[in-house]
């Protein structure tokens, strides 16, 4: 109907593309993530190909002994494969 206001349906897809990547605040340095390269201000993009939007979702991706984690810093994307010890 021509002129009538378009109301958006629950449920329905509100956002084109959701933020992806949480910036790196800080590298222990006795960790792993130094070890393997990740420095401050890299943003995560990625663990084993699932997309990292939040805390909660790179807590639960980097709980496997193996896992490859795709990163931005700056211009540049890199991955880095991290293998941990089981202890």
């Amino acid at each position: 109907m021509k002129g009538r206001k378009r109301m958006p349906v629950e449920g329905a897809r509100m956002v084109r593309e959701a933020a992806v990547g949480i910036r790196v605040s800080g590298v222990a340095p006795e960790g792993i993530g130094r070890e393997v390269g990740i420095q401050t201000g890299d943003v995560i993009e990625a663990i084993n190909a699932n997309p990292v939007r939040d805390p909660i979702d790179y807590r639960f991706h980097i709980a496997e002994e193996e896992v490859a984690v795709a990163l931005r810093r700056g211009e540049t994307r890199l991955i880095l494969e991290i293998e941990k010890h089981p202890d």
